[in-house]
């Protein structure tokens, strides 16, 4: 195992202003990635950051070439590692970014450090620096384990669920290991801040959440913009309620349990919008299932 930096070293860098905080997120992948088509959360995450005067550093996986690439994107430097695959958080992506995390600090000093996922396991398990900074995790995604015991009321339901999450705990045991070991995990909703604190109820985890909704409002036409097409036009303009899902449509992300939910309602006059990506056969299991 290496030494820590010298002291020399450590007072040669320069000192950052009062409120400037160095930040290093750790991604599953970027703006290089999928040819730049698609906005990972960090990449929005990263520039917000930027555009508040911090100084932020990304380590993500491989170019989609293979190759090592730094690449400036809205203001961050971004690590692209080469030896991991694209979009892969995995032992070689863990072992390569823990490292290339040790190289930088040495001069940059981090304050914090933010990952999501499975993905700030390099910082944890492979930094000599681990746990001297503290993690920030975000999680958008509600447990899928948990949905069943939300939605169908069982006989101990309580007892059942707790076993149910060290087991999960258990076999997804990087996963685990990155949300347990995260100062503070920032979630998308009150209720989901509450699933993740279930999920882990043999330890303090400690959550937040950010307001994250949007009104329906925003999906009628006003004015120029782009047409959202004759079915939906059609939807706005009948005067029937409708829910909106946003998103991926997988089981994990709860696609399949609302559409149980629209078909318990039977309610015909209730339709279900939704505006995100899809297999043909998750959307064939929707339409069944509603």
């Amino acid at each position: 195992m290496s030494a820590k930096p010298s002291s020399a070293k450590l007072l040669a860098a320069k000192p950052k202003p009062a409120n400037r905080l160095s930040v290093c997120i750790f991604s599953k992948a970027m703006a290089a990635h999928r040819d730049g088509r698609f906005l990972w959360p960090f990449s929005l995450v990263s520039r917000q950051l930027v555009e508040q005067g911090h100084e932020v550093t990304v380590i993500t996986t491989a170019h989609p070439d293979g190759r090592t690439r730094l690449a400036r994107e809205h203001g961050a430097e971004v690590h692209y590692l080469g030896g991991t695959l694209p979009e892969k958080t995995d032992k070689a992506f863990w072992r390569e970014s823990g490292k290339r995390f040790d190289e930088l600090h040495q001069t940059r000093h981090f304050d914090i450090v933010l990952g999501r996922g499975r993905s700030p396991y390099g910082y944890l398990a492979h930094s000599r620096y681990a746990k001297t900074l503290p993690l920030v995790s975000h999680e958008g995604t509600f447990p899928a384990w948990l949905h069943g015991y939300e939605l169908y009321s069982r006989l101990f339901s309580r007892q059942r669920q707790r076993v149910h999450a060290l087991l999960y705990a258990a076999a997804n045991r990087v996963y685990a290991s990155c949300l347990m070991g995260s100062r503070l995990i920032v979630c998308n909703s009150p209720a989901l801040a509450e699933s993740i604190r279930k999920a882990f109820w043999w330890r303090a985890v400690h959550t937040s959440y950010v307001p994250y909704g949007l009104s329906p409002q925003e999906f009628h036409a006003e004015g120029t913009g782009s047409d959202p097409g004759p079915k939906v036009t059609e939807l706005l303009r009948s005067g029937r309620r409708f829910v909106v899902y946003v998103g991926r449509v997988t089981r994990n992300k709860g696609a399949f349990d609302l559409a149980r939910i629209m078909h318990r309602l039977r309610d015909r006059d209730v339709s279900l919008l939704i505006a995100g990506s899809a297999k043909n056969a998750n959307i064939r299991r929707v339409k069944h299932l509603s």
